[in-house]
């Protein structure tokens, strides 16, 4: 018995173009209606999630930031895990900010250490990054779209000591490089701190929460404190970020066809790719016994 879906948005539950597809919306309609939690579990912010599911009418709780915060239906912060002034100020000792894309999603909104002028140049990259370099399957007015909506809402600081002065407090940091090995060579420093939680969406990206965030922890306590079993949660993943998901024994956890090959070897079960709503396609086949 299924008491508890959890999905990842980009690369799983999101197809190619960054949309539900109508059968992952309407299976998730079917379930909830069956009386199924339906959560996402992403490293988007919240108003990230949003912005790819309120098209779809889908109202659901979200761990948001790996992990690093939970948010009810209403959109309200229920739960929050914080990063250390000291370990944010260590990893960017390591960063020159100029070269990366670097973003500090904080309880204030995401914040940036660029001018406001820099920012659509600034956002393009950083767009094509965060869709593993290939933005060729999104219209070119969504991306636009996306640009100004981006560009309207960071916080512009004119340096990372900012964030602090002006008492925000930080969720997750996001760096992004297209050459994967900076980000490869970063990620094994970064590693080395055994106060952070280092973590990718995709191969041109790293993410870091403090150590006590994560998808797994984060999904365990959700499903702890809805008093639902281990074995009644089913998870669906593709990337880095999922591995701490995936590999804890809950009922079904589920690698898309189009993970990488880590998420494939410790996820239970596999399933079609994003673009063949492949959660939809698994939810149906052991839900509903077809």
């Amino acid at each position: 018995m299924i008491k508890l879906v959890a999905v990842d948005l980009d690369g799983t539950f999101l197809n190619s173009k960054r949309h539900v597809s109508l059968e992952n919306k309407e299976m998730i309609d079917k379930i909830q209606n069956m009386g199924i939690r339906f959560v996402t579990n992403s490293g988007r912010t919240y108003e990230g999630v949003r912005h790819v599911l309120d098209d779809t009418n889908i109202q659901c709780e979200s761990i948001c930031m790996n992990g690093a915060s939970v948010y009810n239906k209403e959109g309200k912060l229920i739960k929050a895990c914080y990063m250390k002034k000291e370990d944010v100020m260590d990893i960017i000792s390591y960063v020159d900010i100029k070269e990366f894309f670097v973003e500090f999603n904080t309880n204030a909104g995401t914040c940036i250490a660029i001018k406001k002028e820099e920012a659509e140049s600034f956002l393009r990259g950083w767009i094509s990054l965060y869709n593993s370099g290939d933005i060729s399957a999104i219209e070119e007015e969504e991306i636009y779209q996306d640009i100004m909506r981006l560009r309207k809402s960071f916080i512009y600081i004119s340096n990372v000591s900012e964030i602090f002065d002006r008492g925000y407090q930080v969720f997750k940091i996001a760096i992004s490089h297209k050459d994967t090995n900076k980000i490869s060579e970063l990620r094994e420093k970064l590693s080395l701190n055994s106060n952070l939680s280092v973590s990718a969406s995709f191969h041109t990206n790293i993410e870091i929460t403090d150590k006590r965030a994560d998808k797994g922890i984060a999904l365990e306590q959700y499903a702890k404190e809805h008093g639902i079993k281990m074995e009644e949660v089913m998870c669906f993943g593709d990337s880095l970020n999922d591995y701490s998901m995936l590999k804890r024994e809950f009922g079904y956890t589920v690698a898309m066809e189009n993970a990488i090959e880590p998420i494939k070897e410790v996820a239970k079960f596999h399933t079609l790719t994003n673009d063949e709503s492949g959660v939809a396609k698994f939810i149906q086949k052991i839900v509903f016994d077809e």
